[in-house]
């Protein structure tokens, strides 16, 4: 276990201990998590080998990156699933019995972890290999599941009503024109009473892109700006595959209350709005991940105090 994980798992413990109310809901969902055997282990990295990681380069399952993207893909994206949205979801509104749409499904980590949850689960997907690879899971978890093969744009064709709707990490992959017209399908086929999440989906308004560039402020850049700065990125994946505008936005970009407030045509102070980072919180999350972060990084970044007339 690399240093990384068990910082991951000290805070997650750490938060068991330090907050009741995450303890609570956490314990509420544990009793229903699934897991297979070794043979089942064995059949799913093979059906990712040949259908989700069939269009990467030749040894690239051999490589650092390509082993630890494989077990990403094998297990940790379930076990980040099922540690903090699905608690923080069922803290909310009881999964057990809920129509629930999942868009942006990809290989089917986060499907597990919410149908094992016994809600009523749509899950759809724009890619293919996406699509297969996640029916094959749910089948060796022995979990049921409706995944399909759609883009977000068209889920106003399906013809019912659902008490929750998930965005999985998927509107910062789409283009300002999908995001609008998805948000806003997506509102009208919630039942009354219903929930819209937001889930794995970089703020545009936080200074750090960690999500696709991973450097200071990249958010806030005008596409065209974005593009041709992208190569001051040290990802290289990323370098190679923000060339234009669309490859860029295709590979990730922040998204804000702005889209939501423009699709629905209601202020957000018109909201009733629900976070993970309060149900999640511990005295020392300020301290780790928020003010002292910031600062941190700033007095890191410039030596001077003054900068162009600002006083940091």
């Amino acid at each position: 276990m690399d240093f990384y994980k068990k910082m991951l798992k000290w805070y997650f413990n750490f938060k068991l201990l330090l907050n009741p109310k995450f303890r609570k809901s956490f314990c509420k969902v544990k009793k229903y998590f699934r897991e297979i055997d070794g043979s089942k282990k064995e059949e799913l990295s093979k059906y990712l080998s040949l259908h989700f990681f069939i269009s990467f380069k030749d040894g690239y399952l051999n490589s650092d990156i390509g082993k630890k993207d494989l077990e990403d893909q094998m297990i940790n994206r379930l076990l980040s699933f099922r540690h903090h949205a699905i608690p923080w979801i069922n803290s909310i509104v009881s999964l057990k019995g809920s129509k629930v749409l999942e868009i942006g499904c990809g290989t089917g980590s986060t499907a597990v972890a919410l149908a094992e949850q016994g809600c009523n689960l749509t899950s759809i997907d724009i890619a293919e290999a996406h699509i297969k690879v996640a029916k094959k899971r749910c089948e060796l978890y022995d979990l049921q599941a409706n995944i399909s093969l759609m883009n977000a744009m068209d889920i106003n064709k399906i013809n019912e009503k659902f008490d929750l709707i998930i965005f999985s990490a998927s509107l910062e992959h789409m283009t300002y024109e999908e995001r609008l017209a998805s948000i806003k399908s997506a509102w009208n086929i919630l039942n009354k009473n219903g929930f819209l999440v937001i889930i794995e989906t970089p703020n545009r308004l936080y200074y750090f892109d960690e999500h696709s560039s991973r450097l200071p402020f990249y958010h806030w850049l005008p596409d065209q700006i974005a593009v041709q700065y992208s190569k001051y990125s040290l990802r290289e994946l990323f370098v190679s595959n923000s060339c234009d505008e669309i490859s860029l936005i295709r590979f990730g970009r922040g998204v804000s209350f702005h889209e939501f407030e423009l699709a629905l045509n209601i202020r957000c102070s018109d909201f009733e709005v629900y976070s993970m980072q309060p149900f999640e919180k511990t005295f020392i999350s300020n301290i780790v991940f928020d003010e002292f972060k910031y600062s941190k990084f700033l007095k890191k970044t410039w030596s001077s105090k003054y900068i162009g007339g600002f006083l940091l």
